[in-house]
């Protein structure tokens, strides 16, 4: 199984703004670290209220978005534990003369569990109470379907076909004719498109990489087939010290599936957390509240490794189903020699690539068992399964059941290199900038194609 997972994401403005923040944090964090009294809630609500003051100077202005602590409840009863911070939209309610405020499940975007040092029993505590979270919002989600909300799968569905290579599903209700692993792979995405962003945030805590992967894969095996621990309900970020543990279910980091049906959900990261933080805050309100977000457009890649990965499985006997889970186990040394950042590129392809394009431009896509198809694979000498894997292996293109291949999203750039192949991507810009950088002349051809608009 792979270890490594590459995961493009622009950064220029994004960089700017956290290491701007990361300073600020040391700073705050050596006037705590000389704080004189024993006095552990004391100190927890410092870093809760340092936590509220970074997160505030991430948020865009005149959204109606801000930072409190209190609970969260739904329409069945649920009530949660308090919640050490959690970025809401609207009003919510004060309870009585405290700073504390109650939100509706809705109306939360992100949640916080904030510790001065993160260790196993400080890690269990959180994750728990942020799988509650994660199930209530599970049921008010599965509450608005049965009464017909139609939520906008957009984002997810763009997600599903980059991850697995099959055709964007139109709507929410194509889950049911999909294959289980499939759906499995769905649902989860779309759960966290709208599910509350659920970040366990360690100032101090753990030394190593390994040392943060390993606790994390000690707690899942500790409570095998134990409820709480499919996808969905794991968190977004769990961070201590430098290193972090990231799920990469497209908010916004995402891998492909493998060949062998696992797919990465749980990667680990030495990248700035705070970098992580406003990605993970900014995908969020780009989507609850449909505004677009100064990313910036820097030409590097984070390279994450792979920590845990899943698949859907049917027990037979018992009748049960659900994720199976394989984890990769690295050591500390391996892990370090791990280059992280690398210069972002898009993906060099065969010449039948732009040809292809070319045609799905024109008419919204081609049929593998058409004339057209067998006419590329005869001229550039692929078998149907070659020509079929070296375009969905570009994570670009998508196949539907019928054998139909388009664009993942609506369009699809690319520039001529070396005469025999093209550098393909869906991010002109960047595209363009990467041609500026290595000296390719910058004709960009940009296909579109009109059966997405």
């Amino acid at each position: 199984m792979k270890n490594m997972v590459s995961v493009s994401k622009p950064k220029s403005n994004v960089s700017s703004l956290a290491e701007i923040l990361q300073d600020f944090i040391e700073v705050e964090d050596k006037k705590y670290n000389d704080f004189q009294y024993n006095h552990n809630p004391t100190l927890g609500a410092m870093y809760e209220a340092l936590t509220e003051n970074v997160v505030g100077r991430m948020l865009p202005p005149n959204l109606g978005l801000s930072i409190v602590s209190g609970f969260i409840y739904d329409d069945k009863g649920y009530r949660s534990g308090e919640i050490d911070r959690m970025l809401v939209m609207g009003g919510g309610k004060q309870l009585g003369l405290t700073d504390k405020y109650e939100y509706h499940i809705k109306d939360i975007l992100v949640v916080f569990e904030v510790k001065k040092t993160l260790d196993k029993a400080a890690f269990i505590d959180a994750y728990q109470h942020l799988a509650g979270i994660s199930k209530a919002y599970s049921h008010h989600f599965e509450a608005l379907l049965e009464n017909g909300y139609e939520p906008n799968i957009e984002y997810a569905a763009k997600s599903f076909a980059q991850i697995t290579g099959l055709e964007e599903p139109n709507r929410y209700a194509d889950i049911h004719k999909m294959k289980k692993e499939d759906a499995l792979i769905f649902y989860t995405l779309v759960q966290d498109t709208y599910a509350p962003v659920k970040i366990i945030h360690g100032y101090g805590g753990y030394k190593t990489e390994s040392g943060l992967r390993n606790v994390f894969l000690d707690f899942l095996e500790e409570r095998q087939r134990g409820h709480g621990f499919g996808t969905p309900s794991m968190p977004n970020l769990i961070s201590s010290e430098n290193y972090s543990i990231v799920k990469a279910t497209g908010m916004p980091f995402k891998s492909p599936r493998f060949e062998n049906g696992y797919w990465p959900i749980i990667v680990s990261s030495r990248d700035n957390i705070v970098h992580l933080i406003i990605e993970l805050i900014w995908t969020k309100i780009s989507i609850f509240c449909d505004v677009s977000m100064p990313w910036g457009d820097d030409m590097d890649a984070e390279v994450m490794v792979a920590l845990l990965s899943g698949r859907y499985v049917f027990d037979p006997t018992s009748g049960e189903e659900g994720w199976l889970y394989s984890a990769t186990e690295i050591k500390e040394s391996e892990l370090k020699s791990i280059e992280r950042q690398v210069d972002w590129e898009p993906v060099i392809a065969p010449m039948v690539v732009k040809e292809v394009a070319q045609t799905i431009g024109l008419y919204g896509g081609v049929q593998t068992d058409s004339d057209t198809f067998n006419f590329y694979m005869d001229k550039w000498n692929f078998t149907g399964k070659d020509l079929i894997d070296q375009l969905l292996g570009t994570n670009l293109f998508s196949i539907g059941s019928s054998g139909w291949i388009t664009f993942i999203g609506n369009s699809l750039h690319l520039v001529e290199v070396d005469g025999d192949k093209c550098a393909v991507s869906d991010n002109a810009q960047r595209l363009r900038k990467w041609c500026e950088v290595n000296s390719v002349t910058p004709t960009l051809i940009n296909f579109i194609n009109v059966d997405k608009l």
